[in-house]
């Protein structure tokens, strides 16, 4: 199961100005029984599917609808000959 790790932003208009609105935007999740960060989009948790678990206590993806990828170090990723993308470090 894939816990949702989400942010607060302020909504912007068409024309890039805030709104004066917040809303919350998905910032990446974990997967709670192995701990590694995965690769989530940047949308609203309505927009991926996310439902709230009061036994894990946080929003989750139910299991077999993700569509998340594991985190990988650039070094791990070009060593499988893809190209490598950048991983930002997450706080916890």
């Amino acid at each position: 199961m894939i816990a949702v790790i989400t942010c607060t932003e302020n909504e912007l208009d068409r024309w890039g100005y805030p709104t004066g609105r917040k809303v919350q935007i998905v910032s990446h999740g974990v997967n709670i029984h192995t701990l590694e960060n995965v690769v989530l989009p940047p949308v609203s948790i309505e927009e991926i599917g996310a439902i709230y678990s009061p036994e894990v206590g946080s929003y989750v993806l139910p299991p077999n609808e993700h569509v998340a990828r594991t985190a990988r170090s650039p070094q791990a990723v070009s060593r499988q000959g893809r190209t490598a993308v950048p991983e930002v470090p997450v706080p916890f």
